[in-house]
């Protein structure tokens, strides 16, 4: 849920203002239209007009839409951190909604028409006793499994960027498994195109066996932490090519 334009999952990015009606009345348009032109003359952006027009003529955009192709010509979108590699859409995921709860969508996938798409939908009837289960026994199993197992490498990774499961909450269980980082090894920084694109920490298993970077013992197994810089809660969505380098960094064994 958004707060009074505010994203929780990602508190440095534009939320999305637009409600569930996608009709775009003509009212919108004159808005909008009113609009672009005022700022299209303080900012002398000449070429504002036109792009905006060609998206107005979709009626399925609203007056959001205007607003936001305004900023992006201004580059004032996204968070000024924000690399050029990387464009955030506040509101694809309402669009892609709009998109699946259309009834040719529906009958193209064979899904019953009377089926409401949405996000963290309560069709599937999760406990709420097992919702709310601290899972922190269930890493050190998985961290004494490590001790003997042959490559069980475990990522764990945060975007900074996250109120809901914030960085430094994720620290504090992390950090009280009841292993400690490696020598040289403690929030070290990674990069991305040369840019700092977070921290990561590997941690010693030794004490219980040997970490890909650890000493004694005979497994190859490995826990990494690791966070990505400006990223919301799902990651690839705020920060698509960080998250990619990532991936890839885990699932190489380069951590």
């Amino acid at each position: 849920a958004m707060n009074h334009g505010i994203n929780p999952y990602a508190l440095d990015f534009p939320a999305c203002l637009e409600g569930g009606e996608t009709v775009h009345s003509q009212q919108q348009y004159y808005e909008e239209q009113t609009y672009l032109k005022s700022q299209q003359h303080e900012h002398q952006k000449k070429t504002v007009a036109a792009s905006a027009k060609s998206m107005l003529a979709l009626h399925s955009h609203s007056s959001q839409s205007a607003r936001l192709l305004l900023q992006q010509q201004q580059q004032a979108t996204n968070p000024p951190f924000l690399p050029k590699q990387d464009h955030y859409y506040p509101c694809a995921e309402h669009h892609l909604l709009n998109y699946l709860n259309r009834t040719d969508v529906k009958v193209a996938l064979h899904v019953k028409e009377d089926t409401n798409w949405e996000s963290c939908s309560d069709e599937v009837d999760y406990n709420m006793g097992d919702l709310l289960t601290p899972q922190m026994d269930l890493y050190k199993e998985l961290l004494s499994i490590a001790s003997t197992s042959e490559d069980l490498n475990m990522l764990v990774f945060s975007g900074d960027d996250d109120s809901i499961c914030s960085t430094a909450g994720t620290q504090h269980w992390i950090y009280d498994l009841g292993v400690d980082p490696l020598e040289g090894h403690l929030w070290q920084p990674w990069e991305v195109n040369g840019q700092t694109a977070g921290f990561v920490t590997h941690f010693d298993l030794s004490k219980r066996g040997k970490g890909r970077h650890g000493h004694g013992g005979s497994t190859s197994s490995s826990f990494v932490f690791a966070t990505v810089h400006g990223a919301g809660h799902e990651v690839p969505a705020y920060r698509p090519l960080e998250a990619l380098e990532l991936f890839k960094k885990y699932l190489s064994g380069e951590w």
